[in-house]
């Protein structure tokens, strides 16, 4: 029998140290990213925070949303919603492309083909009602004057 301890089960112990030797593979650092005894420090620091899921971009929806009334109503309303939901549908695919953390890109430019669709129709409508058929508005400006009554009741 040596004279070297033994662990319960018999096993020798080693107790003299041998020097730390790093494989090219292996990290050089545990993953909460503190450094190994002997190994140099990791190139980019620790690891960051921890940011959370992706999360969607409100105005890639909103883009959609505005995209879809500007379908839906036809005039000066068309108009208004499809501009602003080709220009939020822009906007928002440039946020997303800057940012990680973001998604909804194909939501941005659904809202913003709708959106300008939505334009084009509005703007062919108002086209159409204004310079194409006149009796359209004075039959409209007809309608909307105010007309007065008067009564003979006394």
């Amino acid at each position: 029998m040596s004279d070297r301890p033994t662990d319960p089960w018999g096993n020798e112990i080693e107790t003299t140290r041998r020097p730390a030797t790093v494989s090219p593979s292996a990290p050089t650092s545990d993953w909460w990213g503190a450094h190994r005894p002997g190994e140099p420090p990791m190139p980019n620091g620790p690891p960051g925070p921890y940011l959370g899921p992706p999360r969607r971009d409100g105005q890639a929806v909103g883009s959609l949303v505005l995209g879809i009334f500007s379908l839906l109503c036809p005039g000066i309303l068309g108009l208004f919603f499809g501009a602003a939901a080709v220009v939020l549908g822009v906007v928002s695919i440039r946020r997303i492309k800057a940012d990680d953390q973001r998604y909804g890109s194909g939501l941005a430019l659904a809202g913003a083909v709708l959106g300008g669709l939505g334009f084009l129709l509005a703007s062919a409508f108002v086209i159409y009602t204004v310079f194409i058929n006149p009796e359209f508005v004075t039959d409209l400006t007809d309608r909307l004057t105010p007309t007065t009554t008067t009564t003979t009741d006394r």
